[in-house]
């Protein structure tokens, strides 16, 4: 089972990779090499990784839009409490797709973080 089309371009999005000639060939270098070498499971692993990630970036957008003020006698305002559980999940599930893919020093060697 080889990736889709739209494999890269999900990658490149789930890192946060800029869309440059350099990034975008590194990483279908890192697809043709995981296809080539892992096979069937690692194109299925590294699916199953884009799909959790998306699906954590929907509840993230969820989360955030319907968060909603509970109690108004006292103000009490935690930066990032609504949304944290979301962002260190999808922290965790970028480092695995830049892992299995061999993209680590990639992502973090260019400045680009891993984590929003």
């Amino acid at each position: 089972m080889p990736f889709a089309s739209t494999t890269r371009d999900r990658v490149m999005g789930a890192l946060e990779l800029p869309v440059t000639v350099y990034y975008v060939q590194r990483v279908q270098d890192a697809l043709n090499h995981a296809e080539v070498h892992g096979g069937e499971d690692a194109v299925s692993r590294i699916e199953g990784y884009l799909d959790k990630h998306e699906a954590q970036e929907s509840a993230l957008d969820q989360g955030a839009s319907s968060a909603g003020l509970i109690k108004a006698d006292v103000l009490e305002w935690a930066p990032g409490g609504q949304t944290q559980g979301y962002k260190s999940g999808m922290a965790r599930t970028r480092r695995q797709i830049a892992n299995a893919l061999l993209l680590s020093s990639l992502v973090r060697g260019n400045g680009v973080r891993l984590v929003r």
